[in-house]
């Protein structure tokens, strides 16, 4: 019942609100490379989308910086559904521009791109304050794309698209019995900070065997301290954490970056 109120909601989105703002970020491109504008003329498969003509050798267009739903979700279809149906409105048809990371390709030879409407609405922040995405960062992520998530909240806070079903909830550190192998956010106290060998760990609980912990080994400390973060100092903040959750010693993150982690407080 969730799903569908939220779908109903942004039925309505997509006919009166949807550019009733703007969402500019003209002003704050940098460490983008503007690579071009292009028509966008299909779906691939939601994420990807196909242009009119090659830029840099391929048609194929990933939307960076967003996590859609997966098929392995629940009660995803609806959401498929209504996410397709926002981009056959407002994307399919259209020119945009196109801008890339230093990092331009994926290993299937797509562009990884954020996209820019005429008006200079990004797409990204459109798709993520409606409610269709979370936001997921990587280690070639540029700084615009910590802007994301204020509109990551907006939409958290109004409780529309997939925040509307309880599979997209932040999970606090202390639950039990975490749904692993998964794209998950946590949040939650860190209790300690430790420092073995190149690996530092969060731990969230008195039990390392069995809480939830952050793990961020050597390559990524390195980016951190270009960053000026001393993530041994965390221990008492409360951080919210995104990645891919796997069971070892107990629910873990692999931290690879600094923009995975928000600090809340």
């Amino acid at each position: 019942m969730m799903v569908t109120t939220g779908i109903k909601f942004f039925s309505v989105l997509l006919i009166t609100v949807l550019f009733n703002f703007t969402i500019q970020a003209a002003q704050d491109k940098q460490g983008l490379i503007y690579q071009g504008p292009a028509l966008i003329t299909a779906i691939d498969n939601l994420q990807t989308l196909k242009i009119s003509a090659p830029i840099l050798g391929t048609t194929s267009v990933f939307i960076a910086a967003i996590r859609l739903p997966e098929v392995s979700d629940n009660n995803t279809a609806p959401f498929e559904i209504a996410t397709r149906q926002f981009f056959e409105k407002n994307l399919i048809n259209k020119t945009v521009d196109i801008y890339t990371s230093p990092v331009i390709k994926d290993r299937y030879g797509r562009l990884i791109a954020h996209l820019f409407l005429k008006n200079q609405d990004w797409v990204q922040a459109l798709i993520i304050e409606n409610g269709w995405a979370r936001v997921e960062t990587n280690s070639a992520s540029v700084n615009i794309t910590s802007r994301l998530y204020g509109f990551e909240k907006f939409a958290r806070a109004k409780r529309i698209g997939i925040w509307s079903d309880p599979t997209y909830r932040i999970i606090m550190a202390q639950e039990k019995a975490m749904a692993v192998n998964q794209f998950q956010i946590i949040q939650g106290q860190v209790q300690a900070a430790v420092k073995i060998k190149n690996t530092i760990y969060l731990n969230f609980a008195d039990n390392w065997r069995d809480d939830f912990t952050i793990k961020i080994d050597g390559p990524a400390l390195k980016l951190f301290k270009q960053k000026k973060i001393n993530v041994l100092k965390w221990s008492g903040k409360t951080l919210r954490v995104r990645g891919w959750l796997v069971n070892k010693n107990g629910p873990m993150i692999n931290v690879t970056h600094p923009l995975q982690i928000e600090v809340i407080k």
